[in-house]
């Protein structure tokens, strides 16, 4: 038996038991609403807060979340939406960015933390220029173009670095005082490692360039995130093209922080 309920029929039979049945009753139900409606105002308090508190993790991790989705839903046989690995990237955003902010269980459940994050990702999308689709069956010198012409498209100049002795960057991009030199990596099954960052970082002060970045179709291991964030190197989708001027003026607004 729940808690509530437990409290509830205890007060009944109290309420019984000293004034009678004619007169307890009424006191015990009574009281019994009073508790009820406290509880449901309760309830509703802690649902908004958890509901507001999911609202602003979603937001602060969008861009991110919109990548994700991009990369781990496409149409399968048939023609039918594959969302399998989305739907697990969204329990686990759950569970390792919601669940930690909340000091006690979620009043929500996973279902309707989900409804949250499609909706602030369709805002999301619906508000940010977007990246060109990336021709099919690319390969990296074709993915190196690709990237080349979406910079060019956004205000960047850009040019691919030459082939042999590249010196771990392919792309060179400036836009006005900002020197930005890009490893490219497309991949079709596996996620980009270290060796790419570790290529875009070497790269960096050998082209002087501001910012040093790794754009690719798949997603980043762990570890090349956690290189990624230790060597300042940013890691981005191809679909981040189109907003990269606000990427870096958030980068530089961090790197003055710290």
């Amino acid at each position: 038996m729940e808690p509530v309920a437990i409290v509830l029929t205890l007060l009944l039979v109290i309420f019984v038991a000293i004034f009678g049945w004619k007169v307890g009753t009424p006191i015990a139900v009574v009281l019994v609403c009073a508790l009820l409606f406290w509880g449901w105002g309760r309830v509703a308090k802690r649902k908004e807060a958890d509901i507001e508190l999911s609202k602003d993790l979603i937001e602060k991790h969008v861009r991110e979340l919109a990548m994700k989705r991009r990369q781990m839903t496409y149409a399968g046989s048939y023609g039918v939406a594959q969302t399998g690995r989305w739907e697990k990237e969204q329990r686990k955003f759950v569970d390792t960015v919601i669940r930690p902010a909340r000091q006690r269980p979620l009043s929500i459940d996973q279902a309707a933390i989900n409804t949250l994050i499609e909706s602030a990702l369709d805002e999301y999308v619906a508000r940010t220029p977007m990246t060109d689709e990336p021709p099919e069956d690319l390969n990296g010198v074709g993915y190196e173009i690709y990237c080349a012409e979406q910079l060019r498209k956004t205000g960047w100049e850009a040019q691919t670095t030459v082939a042999t002795g590249d010196q771990g960057g392919d792309l060179i991009a400036t836009k006005g005082a900002i020197r930005l030199v890009v490893q490219c990596k497309y991949f079709s099954t596996s996620k980009v490692g270290n060796k790419a960052v570790q290529q875009a970082a070497t790269a960096r002060p050998f082209y002087e360039a501001t910012y040093a970045a790794v754009i690719s179709n798949a997603d980043y291991t762990p570890a090349a995130r956690q290189l990624a964030k230790a060597s300042n190197v940013l890691l981005l989708h191809h679909y981040d093209i189109a907003e990269l001027d606000s990427i870096i003026l958030q980068t530089a607004a961090d790197q003055d922080r710290a």
